[in-house]
């Protein structure tokens, strides 16, 4: 029983022993981890916005190689080459003449070295900061206010409804974005709630006599499509027309292709360049221009774009 005892506490101590090896392997291995890691960030340097599109960052030693090959660059020389491209038409005159400044300043890019660009982009910050300092926004902001008051003031909200949207509320829909063991289940409190709203536009469509096959939806500021969805619910062989800068899911847009019968496009562009008469589909169209997620400057946009862009 002795020796038993001895052997078994010899193994122990020998498991015991090994245990703590492997932990301080393990802490070891964890703190080269570690300095591997803060060295690799230390190494990479700097972050500066993108000269192109700063609403992405790269690293500053990259800055030359980027220029080059940045996505976003490439993606807005596509869109310029489309037929229905047409420059800053729906901007007024003085925005479109810095914003064309803007473009020649981009186009500059290409022919600089990466010293001229990290030159640029310091002395852009310090002229932002300098803008910052002199403004007096609180000033500002109470001037802007006077005038909204003085010739606005109050807009009266009016809320109407479409049979045609109740599938989507009670989530008999397809489009209300329930699978089939879901099927009649009422949405969730923020989805209904965007529901409700597209269902008080559709409503105000058909006040208007703007619902009908007849006729070619054009969203502006589409996002994922889902007030063209609601459209689709109350005409369901109409044709619809997307425009959207961003990126988005393309859930609606599989539901809304799927119907053969219907004209369905999306279209990847900023309201600011889109000619509408270009567009092919547009021609000899009834067409019905609305929105649900644009901010006041995109509203000018698109209202210029409906009014100026649809003229023969």
């Amino acid at each position: 029983a002795s020796k038993c005892f001895t052997t078994a506490a010899t193994a122990f101590a020998d498991v015991e022993s090994r245990s703590k090896e492997a932990e301080e392997t393990a802490r070891a291995e964890e703190e080269v981890g570690k300095k591997r890691k803060t060295s690799t960030w230390k190494d990479k340097g700097k972050r500066i916005p993108c000269p192109h599109d700063p609403s992405h960052t790269i690293y500053e030693k990259s800055l030359g190689k980027h220029v080059q090959h940045c996505p976003k660059y490439k993606e807005k020389q596509e869109q310029r080459s489309l037929p229905f491209y047409s420059e800053n038409i729906n901007m007024n005159q003085d925005a479109a003449a810095s914003s064309q400044l803007l473009r020649e300043e981009e186009e500059d890019l290409n022919d600089m070295d990466e010293s001229e660009m990290r030159s640029r982009n310091n002395c852009q910050a310090s002229l932002n900061l300098e803008i910052l300092k002199l403004s007096n926004f609180e000033l500002f902001l109470q001037c802007i206010e006077r005038v909204y008051h003085r010739l606005v003031g109050n807009i009266p909200s009016q809320v109407l409804s479409s049979a045609s949207c109740h599938a989507l509320l009670t989530g008999d829909s397809p489009a209300s974005g329930r699978g089939q063991s879901h099927k009649g289940q009422k949405a969730g409190s923020s989805v209904q709630r965007h529901i409700q709203q597209q269902a008080s536009i559709v409503g105000h469509l058909e006040e208007l006599k703007l619902v009908g096959d007849q006729f070619t939806y054009v969203e502006m500021g589409a996002g994922r499509g889902m007030l063209s969805i609601a459209v689709r619910e109350a005409a369901p062989r109409s044709s619809v027309l997307l425009v959207e800068r961003g990126a988005c899911r393309n859930k609606a847009d599989r539901l809304l292709s799927c119907n053969k019968e219907a004209f369905f496009q999306r279209i990847r562009m900023d309201i600011a360049h889109l000619e509408l008469r270009k567009v092919p589909v547009m021609h000899d169209a009834a067409v019905v221009v609305l929105g649900k997620h644009l901010c006041g400057g995109a509203t000018d946009l698109a209202a210029r774009c409906a009014v100026n862009t649809l003229k023969d």
